[in-house]
């Protein structure tokens, strides 16, 4: 069963999703990984650890995997940032990465390994057996084990803020913003300064706080800011609820898609109308990425 799995792509209206860039997890499908991790994985044993290929976005350390997580207990499973943090006794444990095509998957002995199959966990609960394999063919993810604190590891320790835990988040945003000159669908993006908040959710989020997405950040005031939190915080909290965002790769652990897809307002919606005013959503290129808006509501 999929943790995190690649097969779907969802077309909306008469635009295909396929011409925009690789859809990477954010907050919402990290969120809703761990999640599932925990309802099946968390305490059950490591009884064994497999290496078949060590070709991610860089090497593992298998001897410093294999100490931090053989015959340990997953006590526990959390977010940081677009990371998984999987925990085991004694402060240790894995911090994962998927990339763009990462997934865990279960499978029904050790002996059938998928070809894309980078590490294998044999868990053991009792009697009970599980099998679970990182699966990555595109190799984008990131996996090494830590000791001690892992919000200090180096994947972790400049992260920014997280923005559904973060009181006044407005108000972070606004200092961070000062004498920016980056436009703020960028500086939203930007993982330093709040974490999680890709492509998809900045884009929502503009939109709901009716903000042009090439606006300078040192050009917001204070106001704007705090209009923008409120906004990025319920879109993320509806999001997390909704399972995430599927186009066509993510989908939950039982195989489920992300439900979020039908509540966004201008990602993918190319030359639909806005909800709002019913000008046309445009499409354009920034910084590399899609940046989707409505000209009549976000000037």
């Amino acid at each position: 069963m999929p943790i995190f799995a690649l097969p779907l792509q969802v077309t909306t209206g008469i635009y295909s999703l396929r011409s925009i860039e690789e859809q990477m997890p954010e907050l919402p499908e990290v969120e809703t990984i761990a999640e599932g991790l925990r309802r099946h994985v968390v305490g059950w044993r490591i009884a064994e650890v497999n290496f078949w290929r060590d070709n991610l976005r860089e090497p593992f350390a298998k001897r410093a995997l294999r100490r931090a997580v053989s015959d340990q207990l997953v006590t526990a499973i959390e977010r940081r940032a677009k990371y998984l943090v999987i925990h085991t006794a004694a402060d240790r444990g894995m911090v994962v990465h998927l990339g763009m095509t990462g997934s865990f998957q279960q499978a029904p002995s050790a002996d059938q390994l998928n070809k894309h199959a980078h590490v294998g966990f044999r868990l053991r609960q009792g009697q009970q057996l599980r099998h679970v394999q990182l699966i990555d063919p595109r190799r984008f993810g990131r996996l090494d084990a830590f000791f001690g604190d892992p919000l200090q590891h180096r994947y972790l320790a400049n992260a920014g803020v997280e923005p559904l835990t973060t009181t006044n988040l407005g108000e972070h945003l606004w200092n961070k913003s000062r004498k920016r000159k980056v436009a703020i669908k960028n500086f939203l993006m930007d993982g330093r300064i709040v974490s999680g908040l890709g492509n998809i959710y900045a884009a929502e989020s503009l939109y709901h706080a009716q903000l042009y997405p090439f606006t300078p950040a040192g050009d917001l005031d204070r106001r704007r800011y705090h209009r923008l939190a409120t906004a990025s915080q319920q879109v993320l909290q509806r999001a997390v609820k909704a399972g995430g965002t599927t186009f066509r790769d993510y989908q939950d652990l039982d195989g489920n898609r992300g439900y979020f897809t039908v509540q966004l307002a201008v990602y993918g919606k190319r030359d639909q109308p806005c909800a709002r005013c019913q000008t046309r959503i445009i499409l354009v290129r920034q910084g590399g990425r899609s940046t989707f808006y409505c000209p009549s509501c976000q000037t």
